[in-house]
């Protein structure tokens, strides 16, 4: 066989190759959208939008007491914590050897 024919064949083969590919695609989303399965996932969305629904209204319909942020016994509150000074850690250049902490015998 020539190197001309050899081609058209590898061509043609590749094109069927895809053609089946395509349509093998094409008709596995077709078979997933039935009509019964679709009503199936309608329901289920249905139901889980009403649970959606509900669990708002009742966010909804929380009411909070915030007079506690106003307390005098909560804002008076004082701090007794000691600030800790900052320190110097790691390197400024990792390539360098370690150097003795300072104040730290």
């Amino acid at each position: 066989m020539s190197q001309g024919i050899k081609n058209i064949i590898a061509l043609l083969v590749i094109a069927v190759v895809a053609a089946v590919g395509y349509f093998l695609f094409v008709q596995s989303d077709s078979s997933s959208l039935s009509i019964d399965g679709y009503t199936e996932m309608s329901g289920q969305l249905l139901a889980k939008t009403q649970v959606f629904i509900e669990r708002r209204q009742q966010l909804e319909s929380l009411q909070l007491d915030l007079s506690l942020f106003n307390d005098s016994r909560f804002v008076g509150l004082q701090s007794y914590s000691t600030e800790t000074p900052e320190q110097i850690t790691g390197k400024t250049n990792l390539f360098n050897e370690a150097q003795p902490v300072p104040g730290a015998q």
